[in-house]
């Protein structure tokens, strides 16, 4: 499957961004220059600290994650993708490491749950894009 199809299939199904716009993810794929993309951040930090849905999915479902992962790294040929997960989920991070360890475009990060501040997660991953390119020095 090329670029363009990869896109098309993703606007024909429908897919929207989970936040309150649901802005369509085929528009956000389609930069101009994606060789100039750096990183593809997997955001598998819980937003709320009451909420599992995440979790549950990430446990039951890690291969479709990653299988997804690497159908946008397609879309940008320089890109590292990192599957951040909040270090209050070890065995979540240990399922992922063990899934990703022969993905050399595919890193596992743990972020820190403060516990404090919902938003403490999404900083965390936010912080992200100013690490190094080598998949050595992330680990």
């Amino acid at each position: 499957m090329d670029e363009a199809e990869i896109i098309n299939r993703i606007r024909e199904a429908g897919i929207v961004g989970m936040g309150g716009a649901g802005f369509p993810t085929h528009v956000k794929l389609s930069v101009k220059e994606p060789h100039k993309i750096d990183y593809v951040i997997v955001n598998a930090a819980e937003c709320e600290p009451y909420l599992t849905s995440d979790y549950r999915r990430l446990i039951e479902s890690p291969e479709k994650l990653i299988e997804g992962l690497k159908i946008y790294l397609k879309l940008f040929p320089n890109a590292l993708g990192i599957v951040a997960i909040e270090d209050n989920k070890p065995d979540c991070i240990k399922i992922y490491k063990a899934l990703t360890k022969e993905e050399p475009r595919i890193v596992v990060k743990a972020v820190i749950n403060t516990g404090r501040r919902r938003e403490a997660p999404a900083m965390a991953i936010a912080s992200l894009s100013s690490w190094p390119r080598s998949r050595s020095r992330l680990m």
